[in-house]
């Protein structure tokens, strides 16, 4: 299992990625747009909040990555989710669920959204 799930900012825009994984997904908008790509983040944690569906549903209804074509959303969510444990976001760990993160999505969702600015 890889543990770590971070959101940082790499190479101009928000990205969520697996620690020492090639899984990574871009958030939609560049920094240089911060209202736009901080709400990415922000959408991110209100999905989890409301649980797994939500999250997919928010993939693929309002594009909160930019998916690969043919990346279905349920993939990302089982990517991102049922194997990490701990939640980065920049360079703070801000969660560490018991199991997996897909385990406690709704309070990993309460922990990112408290973090985001």
């Amino acid at each position: 299992m890889n543990d770590l799930l971070i959101l940082e900012i790499e190479q101009g825009r928000w990205v969520a990625r697996v620690a020492n994984t090639d899984i990574e997904y871009a958030f939609r908008y560049l920094v240089e747009e911060p209202q736009l790509s901080s709400l990415c983040v922000q959408s991110l944690a209100m999905a989890m909040q409301s649980g797994r569906q939500q999250v997919i549903n928010s993939i693929a209804g309002n594009g909160i990555f930019d998916l690969p074509p043919g990346t279905q959303p349920q993939t990302v969510v089982a990517e991102l989710f049922d194997a990490t444990a701990a939640l980065r976001y920049e360079e703070a760990t801000i969660f560490v669920a018991q199991a997996v993160l897909a385990d406690e999505l709704e309070e990993a969702g309460i922990a990112l959204l408290a973090a985001v600015p």
